[in-house]
């Protein structure tokens, strides 16, 4: 919904959850989060107020931050509500509503500024993600990733043959949360939209094999593939395999030639939650991944997906990831 503001030529665009926000230290996009709703809708989605400024529950990362060099991992701090409201008099919970020209600033020196509003920006198509984690790769060598709404950067020797990874992470989150496993995981930005799935226990799927990341984390799963870089991001020693997913993924790694990246692999009911993550999401079943390959387009590895049967294929074109799962029944491609 646009507005004009009385006596001027302004155009005044409202900000809803999913808006995509850049900094100018960062390398890259992250989308605004809204864990809980004011209860103000466009188009059904959830409209943000000035307060909606908070680093990690509304703003997780923006992969690295060029503050120094060699550039570090990017960790924002927020102090204050976003800044330069267009329509005061519109108030959210007695708060400004927000709208695309607002900036913050982070305590590193970043300016962060809308370039998205997200009102027709549309997340539908995945039932089983809702948000990507990021994570580590591995897979034999240097995995350069691009990045996936869940997004932020890290760099570490995590895959099995040292190689350094700059891992996508998909538009859901982009907190380093540091090295919890060998090579360090890191979780990316990504889009709020689907309901979260309660902590409860999950049964794993039908073939889907249980590690643990102490005692099986550097175990080869295949050629290229090892347990740990399925790891949920909250650094869970738990994790569950699909050795049919295994299979998909390591075919797309002969195909293409290059290490492929995995944003998010397996993750735990109480992660998936505090993501945002689809209710029954395969990627709490041990069943699905979010990936990406360096110099590799997302269509052409989505297109190889199907292409070797894999029972669930979406891709995320703006985010630089493909989903790949092995749901049970009839296929489902798709794109977000």
């Amino acid at each position: 919904m646009d507005k004009t503001i009385q006596g001027s030529s302004v155009i005044t665009e409202y900000v809803v959850r999913g808006a995509i926000v850049t900094c100018t230290l960062g390398s890259f996009p992250d989308f605004i989060n809204m864990p809980k709703s004011h209860g103000v809708f466009l188009n059904g989605k959830p409209q943000l107020n000035i307060a909606d400024s908070k680093a990690i529950a509304n703003i997780k990362c923006f992969g690295t931050c060029n503050k120094s060099s060699p550039p570090i991992p990017c960790i924002p701090i927020f102090t204050m509500d976003w800044k330069n409201p267009q329509d005061p008099k519109l108030l959210i919970e007695n708060k400004p509503s927000l709208t695309k020209n607002g900036f913050l600033t982070c305590s590193q020196g970043g300016v962060v500024r809308i370039i998205d509003s997200g009102q027709q920006i549309s997340y539908g198509g995945c039932d089983c993600c809702g948000q990507n984690d990021g994570g580590d790769s591995g897979n034999g060598g240097d995995g350069h990733g691009p990045t996936s709404p869940d997004g932020g950067q890290v760099v570490g020797p995590t895959s099995p043959n040292g190689g350094q990874v700059v891992g996508p992470t998909s538009p859901d989150e982009g907190q380093v949360v540091g090295p919890t496993n060998p090579g360090g995981q890191v979780t990316g930005p990504q889009p709020p939209s689907q309901p979260s799935v309660p902590t409860t226990p999950v049964t794993p799927g039908k073939g889907v094999q249980k590690y643990s990341a102490k005692e099986n984390g550097e175990e080869s799963l295949s050629k290229d593939f090892k347990v740990k870089e399925f790891r949920s991001n909250d650094g869970a020693d738990e994790i569950l395999i699909d050795p049919q997913l295994v299979d998909y993924l390591q075919k797309i790694r002969d195909h293409f030639g290059k290490p492929v990246t995995i944003s998010s692999g397996y993750r735990t009911p109480a992660r998936n939650e505090a993501v945002g993550g689809a209710r029954n999401s395969y990627h709490v079943q041990g069943k699905a991944a979010d990936i990406s390959i360096a110099g590799v387009s997302v269509n052409d590895i989505y297109n190889y997906a199907i292409q070797i049967g894999a029972p669930g294929v979406i891709r995320y074109p703006r985010k630089g990831f493909v989903h790949v799962d092995t749901r049970p029944g009839s296929p489902y491609h798709a794109t977000s």
